[in-house]
Formats: C-alpha cells, sequence, structure tokens
C-alpha cells in the first residue's frame, strides 16, 4: 500500500501534534491501493442524484465542525472515498457520494473550501492501463462502481451527461425516504448498530445502492404530490415542482415503513433477481423510532434504548 505524506515542518517548536496527517495530493499516475487526499470539487460523480433534504442535514452537521474536528471527522476510514481514475486523468467517486455533497454545501466560520479535503483511496487506474472511455464505463457498471440510473428511477442513463462534480447532482426524494426507512430499521443495513436487535433468521448484506433500490420500491408505491406545470413532468423533484417536500415525505413514512415489511417489498426485489434478504428484508415491522431536528425537522437520528 502507498501512502505520501506532506511535511509539517518542526512539530517539536509548534508544542502539538496535529489531529491528523493529511497525505499528499492524488496523482493520475497513482497505483492501486494508493491513499492520497483531492479537495471535494475535483472528484467526479458516478451517479444522478442524492437525497437533498438528508444532504443538507449532514452538512450542517459538519459545518458545526470546528477545523480540527472536520480533519479528523474526514480522515476516518469509514469516510474513505474509494475512487477510480479514468482515462480522462479525472478521479470519479464509487461511493460516499452523500457525504461528499454535504461537504461541498457545507459553511463554516472557522474553515473554507480549501479545507474540504476528501482521504481518497484508488481503486484502479485506466489511464495507466490505457483503456477506451467505453471500456472505462463497462467495467465502472459491471463492478458496480456506477448507479446510471436518474433521480426519477429512469434506467441506463448515458454517462457522459453525469455532472462534472457533486454540485451537479439532482434531488432524489425517495433517497431521503430511504435513508429514514433504514434509520428506523424498516430494512436493515449490516453495520448499523441500532438494528443490531432487529434481525431474522437470513443474513444482511450491504449490497451496492441499496438505499436508491428501496427508494425506486418506495417511488412506484408513494407517488408525491408535484405542480401541474409542463416542465415539472421531466423535473417532478426540482424545488419548481415540489412544494414542501419536507412535510411530504413525512406523510409517507409510515406508510413506507408498512410496504418495507410487506409481501410486496419481497415479491419487487425477486422480480428484478435480487435477494430480499440480502437487502435487509425485515418482514417483522420491528423498527427503533426516530426524532427530528433542525430547523425544519427534517434531521432524523434514531431514538435508542
Amino acid at each position: 500500500m502507498n501512502y505520501r505524506y506532506l511535511a509539517f515542518g518542526s512539530l517539536f517548536l509548534i508544542g502539538s501534534f496535529p489531529s491528523t496527517l493529511l497525505g499528499e495530493t492524488c496523482k493520475p499516475t497513482d497505483p492501486t491501493d494508493t491513499l492520497c487526499t483531492l479537495n471535494v470539487a475535483q472528484v467526479r460523480p458516478t451517479q444522478f442524484a442524492v437525497g437533498s433534504v438528508a444532504v443538507a442535514c449532514k452538512a450542517r452537521k459538519i459545518g458545526e465542525k470546528s477545523k480540527k474536528k472536520l480533519q479528523k471527522y474526514l480522515a476516518k476510514e469509514k469516510r474513505r472515498i474509494p475512487a477510480v481514475i479514468g482515462p480522462d486523468g479525472h478521479f470519479y467517486m464509487a461511493d460516499h457520494h452523500h457525504l461528499s455533497t454535504a461537504l461541498h454545501q457545507a459553511t463554516s466560520t472557522e474553515w473554507d473550501d480549501s479545507d474540504k479535503v476528501l482521504h481518497i483511496k484508488i481503486l484502479d487506474n485506466f489511464r495507466t492501463n490505457n483503456a477506451a472511455q467505453g471500456e472505462f464505463w463497462n467495467t465502472m457498471i459491471e463492478t458496480h462502481r456506477s448507479y446510471l440510473y436518474d433521480n426519477k428511477g429512469i434506467a441506463n442513463m448515458n454517462f457522459a451527461l453525469l455532472p462534472a462534480d457533486v454540485s451537479g447532482l439532482l434531488n432524489d426524494p425517495y433517497r431521503t425516504l430511504s435513508r429514514w426507512v433504514r434509520e428506523s430499521c424498516g430494512y436493515v443495513k449490516a453495520g448499523k448498530e441500532q438494528c443490531d436487535g432487529i434481525r431474522t433468521d437470513h443474513e444482511h448484506k450491504a449490497p451496492f445502492f441499496m438505499e436508491f433500490h428501496w427508494g425506486n420500491f418506495f417511488r412506484d408505491k408513494l407517488p408525491l404530490a408535484t405542480k401541474d406545470l409542463k416542465v415539472c413532468q421531466s423535473t417532478p423533484y426540482s424545488k419548481t415542482c415540489l412544494d414542501d417536500e419536507v412535510a411530504q415525505l413525512k406523510g409517507i413514512y409510515d406508510k413506507s415503513m408498512a410496504l418495507a415489511a410487506s409481501e410486496d417489498a419481497k415479491k419487487y426485489f425477486e422480480a428484478q433477481g435480487l435477494d430480499p434478504w440480502d437487502y435487509g428484508f425485515n418482514p417483522s415491522g420491528k423498527h427503533v423510532q426516530l426524532e427530528w431536528s433542525g430547523d425544519d425537522k427534517s434531521c432524523e437520528e434514531p431514538v435508542t434504548q
């Protein structure tokens, strides 16, 4: 494994050690398994949408951190960004789009955009492999490192339409709803501590893009009200078209929890050739309660016993 560190000068003269050492800036020639850093604006998304309400809540929490705590937060291994270097030399993130978008949106009086530094792990380098762009994207799809559905759940979008950075990601309200259901264990994702007491006889995994799959299931069953405008046929979840997003999502939350435990959910995944148990199917209906914070009461927190 290759981890390059910046020189910080004479730390003993300063009298204290920094909370974390930033890796050296990533380069297009970096080999697989390199650990390095990049500003969030330099990493390209491999999906079209995020749950904007969920992102705004995470951005608020990030903005409350001191500069030192921000560095420690981003340096945690679980927040390391898996990235692939494309044939064009750009860095494409394979996960953590919500974290990256929240960091991009976050504001603070203690730090600025130059401090929005992601810790990167290079999964593969297609530039040094001399791969063609089409070959690169075929591999990204086959290895589940890209999710080419738009924010309305339409599949097989052209990768050329992906935004150049996370600021261009679209809003998918059902991805926010899916997060709420996940946090309350309506479906069980491996590693969620609050769900440790809510298990079935089956193994629950954490498949790629599982939150989006559940979001698409809810989309089919629980439509949101949008304005009757022509533009809303193509952009139903924009601020122009979707009124009271948080209120609407809360209005269908209980129904989504019931649907997650239903036979319809099991059949939905089976129809796509997916194992519903891998995707956390929880027919027991057991869950944890959520409490809400933030100015619009949109930021969920599990109520743990």
